[in-house]
């Protein structure tokens, strides 16, 4: 988002309990980014499974939370599971079934 924006992704930041950050990605852009696994699971997916998006989005993020709960068992560690994980990936935005 433009860095006129700010406000919004501090108070974007700030509905999901301080979750994530705020850097700078150019210029005059900045991004508000969730990267910690805990906090995904904590407070970001209890609130996608609670309100529900719709369309193509919703398929994405079911895949998105299989790769989130593979990663707290652990199974991005391992060669089969982070294979699992790529060909999961390669699905997410392109309107295609989960693999």
């Amino acid at each position: 988002m433009h860095r006129r924006d700010l406000a919004l992704l501090e108070k974007l930041q700030a509905f999901f309990k301080g979750a994530g950050g705020i850097s700078k990605t150019k210029r005059t852009t900045l991004q508000y980014r969730v990267t910690s696994v805990e906090q995904i699971s904590n407070v970001i997916i209890p609130h996608f499974d609670k309100y529900s998006l719709i369309t193509q989005k919703l398929a994405d993020y079911l895949l998105f939370k299989k790769v989130i709960i593979m990663m707290e068992k652990k199974e991005h560690l391992t060669q089969e599971g982070l294979n699992n994980i790529v060909a999961i990936k390669s699905s997410i935005n392109k309107g295609l079934a989960s693999p």
